[in-house]
């Protein structure tokens, strides 16, 4: 049986580059590469790490080249995408009772109605995780990116040499 779970932009930008957990982060990526895993998402993920990748080329000095090499590695990870439009009233519950943004309500709402985990890294504890849902992630904040360094297994892992399970078809819609 296949395990599934829900990732937000925290963990995914950390496939890429080196950061604090990203060690953490590269677990989920291994599970979906060797075919164990599945990857929900809102589609606001691919915003938010286009918007992470921008950052970190704006003002983190990540080379040009580099984004555009994050950008199109990222795309050959398949997710199986939800429609913001879909979560926007339960993430905007979410985000009223527990004091969040609603881009962050967005996973945690994901993560509610498909009774998931949820993969995040939280700045409060400075920490991945892979588990279920619990008040600690309602009360942290998700984690900024910090460091500008591609990773250079991720380079090799999301490139011409990559498992079968990475495809370059577009994301599954849901």
């Amino acid at each position: 049986m296949m395990d599934t779970v829900v990732v937000d932009s925290s963990v995914a930008i950390k496939w890429f580059v080196v950061e604090p957990y990203a060690v953490e982060a590269h677990s989920v990526l291994e599970a979906y590469q060797a075919g164990t895993l599945t990857l929900l998402a809102p589609d606001l993920l691919y915003a938010e790490v286009g918007n992470i990748v921008w950052k970190k080329h704006r003002f983190q000095g990540l080379a040009a080249e580099d984004a555009e090499e994050v950008l199109a590695a990222f795309r050959l990870v398949t997710f199986m995408v939800t429609s913001c439009a879909a979560l926007l009233e339960e993430a905007y519950r979410l985000a009223v009772t527990h004091q969040r943004t609603v881009y962050d309500a967005m996973y945690l709402a994901l993560s509610l109605r498909e009774q998931l985990s949820l993969g995040h890294c939280r700045r409060a504890h400075s920490q991945c995780v892979r588990g279920n849902i619990s008040p600690d992630y309602l009360g942290g904040q998700l984690a900024a990116t910090h460091n500008s360094r591609l990773t250079k297994a991720c380079r090799r892992r999301l490139t011409a040499s990559a498992p079968l399970p990475l495809s370059a078809a577009p994301e599954a819609q849901r």
